[in-house]
């Protein structure tokens, strides 16, 4: 197989130059949307817009590129390219200097990256917009490796959340070291954790503790732990719950301040009862003499003086005597 032959059956665009172009295969046409005619005797510099899209001027870029391939410095470098139909296309170029006839020549390999760049645009501006989202969550989120610990990621409501920056943070040991610097806090966490990560139940991978940020301000954070071992991987959300907390013990603090209270109002209470039912037995102890007598000598009047009472004065009596009887009875009420 000839030199020709060889070059039409390559996957690429392949072009041979000197100072112009001087061969061509078939896909070099095509990247170029012009036959080979069209391409040999110019060169790049006839396909590529006055600037890249980096800002550099082409005619410089291209004459450094070339200098360097023939000193025998291989080039690979992307380039944008002005197609004979006006359209702008991304390539990969490399450049190679080789021995022809006895002279050097540079061979040219172009590869269209167009819809490959395309696509790492696009993961980029979408992995910009996941980033986004992940930083003005509400939460802190933290991606750690399971193995070695290392943390892969950190957003910003995580880096607020803990108050040390990303770059202090960057495993789970450092968090621990900066965050929990209490030797046998940190310890007996980390034990409570290890437990409970070998109980495989995922109820259990949440936990608990009070940390403390960079200004020496303590605060308290509930984790939750989302495993995925088959990638290696650790999931970490977490919250700022010290608002919470406080509000917590504020509420404790007032329920045991109202139970206290209506221990103290229960103990008054009965003590009136008792002052009350003291009072009571002595005031119906006091009156019932008194009422007996008033109802004796009311009985005893009628009975041994009606015959010098007229009818209203029995009458008096006997008010007196249901009087005294009525108050009895409200006595015995007591």
């Amino acid at each position: 197989m000839n030199d020709q032959s060889l070059m039409e059956n390559l996957p690429f665009g392949l072009i041979l130059m000197s100072e112009i172009f001087e061969e061509c295969n078939e896909h070099a046409c095509l990247l170029l949307a012009c036959s080979c005619e069209d391409i040999i005797g110019r060169s790049l510099l006839d396909f590529s817009p006055q600037t890249q899209p980096d800002g550099s001027d082409s005619a410089d870029a291209v004459q450094q590129h070339i200098d360097a391939a023939v000193t025998g410095q291989p080039q690979i470098f992307q380039w944008q390219i002005r197609r004979q139909d006006e359209i702008l296309i991304d390539v990969e170029i490399s450049m190679n200097a080789i021995e022809r006839t006895g002279r050097t020549v540079v061979l040219v390999s172009l590869r269209d990256i167009s819809e490959r760049k395309r696509i790492k645009e696009e993961l980029q501006e979408r992995n910009v917009f996941i980033e986004t989202v992940m930083d003005n969550l509400p939460v802190g989120l933290a991606v750690w490796t399971w193995d070695k610990g290392k943390v892969l990621y950190l957003n910003q409501s995580g880096t607020e959340i803990i108050g040390w920056p990303k770059e202090v943070i960057t495993s789970v040991e450092e968090f621990y070291a900066h965050c929990v610097p209490d030797p046998e806090l940190s310890k007996e966490l980390l034990a409570r954790m290890d437990a409970d990560w070998a109980s495989g139940d995922l109820k259990k991978m949440t936990w608990e503790f009070p940390i403390v940020r960079a200004s020496g301000e303590v605060a308290d954070v509930v984790n939750f732990d989302i495993p995925m071992f088959e990638k290696n991987l650790v999931i970490s959300v977490f919250l700022d719950i010290t608002e919470r907390k406080r509000a917590e013990n504020e509420l404790s603090k007032l329920n045991q301040e109202l139970e206290t209270r209506v221990i103290e109002r229960t103990r008054e209470l009965e003590l009136a009862n008792k002052e009350m039912e003291a009072f009571t037995y002595s005031v119906s102890h006091d009156l019932r003499a008194p009422l007996r007598a008033i109802d004796g000598f009311s009985a005893a009047l009628l009975e041994d003086y009606a015959d010098k009472l007229d009818e209203e004065g029995k009458t008096y009596l006997r008010y007196l005597q249901d009087g005294s009887r009525d108050m009895n009875d409200l006595i015995d009420g007591l």
